[in-house]
């Protein structure tokens, strides 16, 4: 508060009325914050990007993410040119940032540098490749799902194990 906020080491963070510095929280936020959905710049130069949240999260609702990745396709000019540098997924039973035992229900451990790479060296999309998300439910025993591109979701098949990715397929959410 002191130096972020006010810019001044005497103020008592104490007794501050957040009034008084609104419109400085109101800069420091359009810094941070990242809610631009133009991202035709960092298209262009051959960025990719890859969003994920979970579905439990307690802290920001998923909510955010998937309208913040509509306004992303939107303002690319629809699906096909958004699907060029941008992909989401969504992790079912997931908290906020944190991993087993405190990430949620589901599995909260999964890879996505390596289709990252993959994307970004060879061309090859993450979603054109199996992406399994892993939880450890208890010793000797894990969860697997697959992760599915938005708007798609993991469904159990009805049969099988369903700790295992295989008993699940990905279907259309919409």
């Amino acid at each position: 508060m002191r130096y972020f906020v006010a810019q001044d080491p005497s103020v008592d963070p104490l007794n501050v009325d957040p009034q008084q510095y609104t419109t400085r929280l109101d800069y420091l936020a359009s810094l941070i914050d990242a809610v631009n959905p133009d991202l035709s710049k960092f298209s262009a130069r051959g960025g990719k990007l890859v969003l994920f949240h979970g579905t439990t999260d307690w802290l920001i609702t998923l909510n955010n993410t998937t309208e913040y990745y509509n306004k992303v396709v939107a303002s690319a000019g629809g699906q096909a040119a958004a699907d060029q540098f941008v992909e989401y997924y969504v992790l079912p039973g997931n908290d906020h940032c944190a991993a087993t035992p405190n990430g949620g229900n589901g599995p909260d451990m999964v890879d996505l540098v390596t289709p990252m790479f993959e994307w970004i060296e060879k061309g090859a999309k993450p979603s054109s490749r199996k992406i399994v998300a892993t939880r450890s439910v208890e010793p000797g025993t894990g969860m697997q799902r697959p992760l599915c591109k938005y708007p798609q979701y993991p469904k159990y098949n009805g049969t099988g194990d369903p700790n295992a990715e295989t008993s699940f397929t990905c279907v259309s959410g919409e």
